[in-house]
């Protein structure tokens, strides 16, 4: 479901889906991504549990079913909590939050190297 609204956004690469969080571990590892869509609930290990292993983590949007997980997903620092079952609205209101701070992140990186030339 997600996927498919992820697809409705024109400006929005989907560079990777996977069912389990060794295949999105291994992705990450060797790529890189401004946004994670990340299910809390997922077989062998969860998503918060994948937080915690990652060592460079995208700017990361949470979903569940639970909204018992909200809290320890924004004690590591995730973007947004989406609870299932959620709108299009909701997604693209948390991709907008995201983009933001992407914006503020490049913005941050760009006057970085500026300084360093000056």
């Amino acid at each position: 479901m997600l996927s498919g609204m992820l697809k409705q956004v024109e400006d929005l690469e989907i560079t990777g889906e996977f069912e389990d969080a060794p295949g999105a571990l291994s992705y990450l590892s060797k790529n890189n991504a401004d946004i994670l869509f990340l299910d809390v609930e997922l077989p062998g290990m969860s998503g918060l549990e994948m937080l915690r292993v990652l060592k460079e983590r995208p700017l990361t949007i949470l979903v569940s079913a639970q909204p018992v997980y909200a809290i320890e997903a924004f004690e590591l620092n995730v973007v947004d909590f989406l609870v299932k079952p959620f709108s299009l609205t909701m997604v693209l209101s948390a991709i907008d939050k995201t983009r933001e701070l992407l914006n503020i992140k490049y913005l941050n990186i760009t006057k970085k190297k500026q300084s360093l030339t000056s």
